[in-house]
């Protein structure tokens, strides 16, 4: 549920129902006239949910780049940290944010795909790309990502096609 916090007003409950118990408040009607003339709060929340989703995927994509190659982790975490999108989105509670996060750990299971290939890696790359491609609809262009990591790993092409764990990523999707 905190994930998906910002995509509609309806996500707010558990939080704003927190507030309502902290604060003091004569009646429901009190609280929903106190967020209508005032939406500070739910404002508030998905500002400072944006911010940590871009801040986690930053960290991500660093740690991404560090396990590729060595060594440049903190360029691409710096680059992108400072990339003029991504800062502007970090600053509008959208839903490209959460989408950004689903579409780097993407990107971590498409290069587990390619490395080690265990089923696992294949069950957390349909997970998040059905989820990515849920949010949004551009994510489901990098879908293309562990299918192309399936295809490129140094097995024969019988044992690729073969193998369950491709069909079940692609279920899953």
């Amino acid at each position: 549920i905190g994930l998906l916090l910002f995509l509609d007003y309806q996500h707010l409950v558990p939080l704003l129902s927190i507030f309502y118990l902290l604060g003091d408040f004569a009646s429901l009607a009190d609280f929903a006239n106190f967020l209508v003339l005032d939406p500070t709060l739910p404002w508030l929340i998905t500002m400072v949910m944006t911010a940590l989703l871009g801040a986690i995927a930053v960290y991500i994509l660093g740690s991404v780049s560090e396990r590729i190659r060595a060594g440049t982790g903190v360029y691409t975490a710096l680059f992108f940290a400072l990339s003029f999108w991504r800062v502007l989105f970090a600053h509008m509670p959208r839903h490209w944010m959460l989408t950004l996060v689903l579409i780097s750990l993407l990107l971590y299971m498409g290069y587990r795909i390619l490395t080690a290939g265990d089923r696992r890696s294949y069950l957390y790359a349909g997970v998040l790309g059905g989820l990515a491609a849920l949010n949004a609809a551009v994510p489901m262009i990098l879908l293309i990502v562990p299918f192309g990591a399936h295809l490129a790993r140094t097995e024969s092409w019988r044992v690729k096609i073969r193998n369950s764990s491709w069909y079940l990523m692609i279920l899953i999707c």
